[in-house]
């Protein structure tokens, strides 16, 4: 996710002319799989909410430590953090990921 945000920002400072001398990323999320991608009405629906309701903890995710680390040990560790958050990702957060997907494409 950081990956993306780097990228769109060396991408508008480009475009204002004062491009950056180098950039390296490491495994960017730079696009939205095709598969995964919700259908552009619900897309729509979504920015149309953020914008009134940007705190509201609604947007699914099926976010799963055991697929996202190699290591097992590390995964009970990520677990137990106390400041890990749980919930639901924010309709604002979601938008801003998705704005930025269609930037980049």
């Amino acid at each position: 996710m950081g990956g993306m945000f780097a990228l769109n920002l060396a991408l508008l400072e480009q475009k204002e002319g004062t491009p950056f001398d180098g950039l390296v990323l490491v495994c960017p999320m730079c696009k939205i799989a095709d598969d995964v991608k919700p259908p552009k009405a619900l897309i729509n629906t979504l920015l149309f909410l953020a914008k009134h309701f940007p705190s509201l903890a609604v947007t699914p995710s099926s976010m799963d430590d055991r697929l996202v680390f190699r290591d097992q040990s590390f995964v009970e560790k990520v677990k137990s953090n106390p400041i890990k958050y749980i919930g639901k990702p924010r309709l604002a957060t979601a938008a801003t990921l998705c704005k930025s997907a269609v930037e980049l494409e």
